[in-house]
């Protein structure tokens, strides 16, 4: 017997379920439901191009007359009827929504690809989608957070994550009128949303360039942070930056678990996230497994305290490098 040889690249897909019905995408493009018994394939989308690859979100409305299928495809937001496969017309225009519309007008790149590999999540009748930083360079576009109702594509509300002038936050950022030169702090590793707070977890990575800060003097929120937004309307409850004014790319690569810890008060909701850096719990001057955070997950607007200390860190030695303030660093057990 013959053994066939996949030379295609490895998926990076996470497939869905839906009812008796599997779900998953081809990586250069479609969305196809599988008979999970059987392997038959039962629809397959008309969709052409690139589809986000880590995943598609699924929505069935309160009386279950209407199930769709979210996807991320060339840029664009669409709905695909999760019976059938076919684009649902009625959403967006012609069924799909422009994730550059939203952008600001100042720093929009008339023409620039958009896709991302996040696909998004769902709380109620909003689906929440993390716009990629654009490219790896000073021309990127801020990744900001966007939220769209899933009836209709419209949009709902947008999260600044390099915040605008007079938006909390923008003072971290140098006092210039080119503010359309910050860019990047891109969620690409994907959200938590708690459903019975209302919130949704936004983790992100560093500012552009990754490895150079001259150009953004300060503290740069809300890159390299948890960011905690009220799902329905954006509104910022509270923020914790892991490590200020990033140069060595040491973005928040995974998304935040939810928990509950018990102190001596009680059970208490907790977030659990991993940071880019390497520590031993104990002895963090060595490198080594990943240190684990815990912060308070709550609605009381202030930033959840964690048990870290700053120390100073090593400054790269160029002319346009400003002087850092310290960086953050888990306290030993």
């Amino acid at each position: 017997m013959g053994v066939s040889h996949w030379r295609g690249a490895a998926s990076a897909f996470q497939p869905g379920g839906r009812g008796r019905t599997d779900v998953c995408a081809r990586r250069r493009g479609q969305v196809l439901a599988l008979n999970p018994a059987t392997g038959k394939q039962m629809w397959r989308s008309a969709l052409e191009g690139r589809i986000g690859t880590r995943g598609i979100n699924y929505w069935r409305s309160a009386d279950g007359t209407d199930e769709r299928l979210l996807v991320i495809n060339n840029g664009m937001l669409r709905a695909v009827d999760a019976a059938t496969g076919q684009v649902i017309d009625g959403f967006g225009t012609d069924g799909g929504v422009d994730l550059r519309d939203a952008l600001p007008t100042d720093v929009a790149t008339p023409g620039s690809s958009l896709q991302t590999d996040n696909p998004g999540l769902i709380y109620r009748d909003t689906i929440i989608v993390s716009l990629p930083a654009g490219a790896y360079d000073y021309a990127s576009s801020p990744a900001n957070i966007h939220g769209y109702d899933v009836m209709t594509g419209a949009l709902k509300w947008t999260f600044n994550v390099v915040p605008r002038e007079g938006e909390f936050g923008a003072d971290t950022w140098p006092d210039t009128p080119d503010r359309s030169s910050f860019s990047g702090v891109h969620n690409w590793s994907e959200s938590t949303v708690d459903s019975e707070l209302g919130l949704v977890y936004i983790p992100t990575g560093t500012a552009r360039h990754d490895y150079f800060g001259g150009n953004r003097e300060e503290d740069n929120l809300f890159a390299n942070s948890i960011v905690a937004l009220d799902a329905e309307t954006e509104e910022r409850v509270w923020h914790y930056q892991t490590v200020h004014h990033d140069i060595w790319d040491f973005d928040l690569p995974t998304a935040p678990k939810l928990m509950t810890i018990t102190k001596s008060g009680g059970p208490e909701g907790a977030l659990r996230w991993a940071n880019a850096f390497r520590f031993w719990s104990s002895r963090p001057s060595r490198a080594g497994c990943s240190c684990w955070i815990v912060a308070p997950a709550n609605r009381s607007g202030r930033s959840p305290k964690l048990r870290c200390r700053n120390r100073t860190c090593p400054a790269k030695k160029h002319r346009r490098h400003s002087r850092y303030p310290p960086g953050r660093f888990p306290t030993p057990a």
